[in-house]
């Protein structure tokens, strides 16, 4: 995964820091990205490629979340996992 990301043909790499600081050591040239303690703290915004699969996948999230709205789980996981639903978006 560092590969693709070192060479751009990724955006991100989701992981523990720990086991990323560690490939980094094994790497050559580490050098094409940054890292981003929290992306919770960042604006974010969710995308799909431009192409069927990625329309497929679109389908899947809107129900899935669909989903996630209409039984509460949504509203708390962001208890859970940010302390509020202070900005809960429906």
């Amino acid at each position: 995964m560092l590969n693709l990301l070192n060479l751009g043909r990724v955006d991100a790499v989701i992981e523990y820091r720990e086991d990323i600081e560690l490939l980094l050591t094994k790497m050559p040239k580490p050098s094409n990205f940054i890292f981003i303690d929290s992306v919770l703290e960042n604006n974010s915004q969710f995308c799909f490629v431009a192409n069927e699969k990625g329309r497929d996948l679109l389908k899947l999230f809107d129900l899935g979340m669909s989903q996630l709205i209409a039984n509460g789980e949504l509203r708390q996981l962001m208890i859970e996992l940010l302390g509020s639903d202070e900005n809960y978006p429906y």
